[in-house]
């Protein structure tokens, strides 16, 4: 089991370019998550090829690109069924891209 444990506020009052960061640090923590579940990705490639991007989608689009499984992701940090279910409820998801979506949102957050 892995633990997320990165987290970034956008504070206003800082002189900190916090979309860089962010994008950095995002493409910093997908780089290791597809390298334990697929082919890794190259070094910035979040970061060069997502700019302006929900992390969501990002998490998405990269897990659908790489045809890795969600319930690989959701074994890799240990969520539960519980919450992705409500994920998917609370969000108005259906069909196949439901459970991709959700695990995305979860790792997102």
């Amino acid at each position: 089991m892995k633990t997320i444990a990165l987290v970034i506020y956008d504070n206003d009052g800082v002189n900190v370019n916090s979309e860089d960061l962010a994008m950095r640090v995002a493409d910093d923590f997908l780089v290791k998550m597809v390298g334990e579940l697929s082919t890794p990705l190259a070094p910035n490639h979040v970061y060069n090829n997502y700019a302006g991007t929900s992390t969501n989608k990002i998490v998405s689009q990269i897990m659908q690109g790489r045809s890795i499984d969600p319930a690989d992701v959701i074994d890799l940090y240990n969520f539960s069924d519980k919450a992705i279910s409500r994920l998917i409820e609370d969000n108005n998801l259906s069909g196949e891209a439901a459970q991709r979506e959700a695990v995305a949102l979860a790792v997102a957050d």
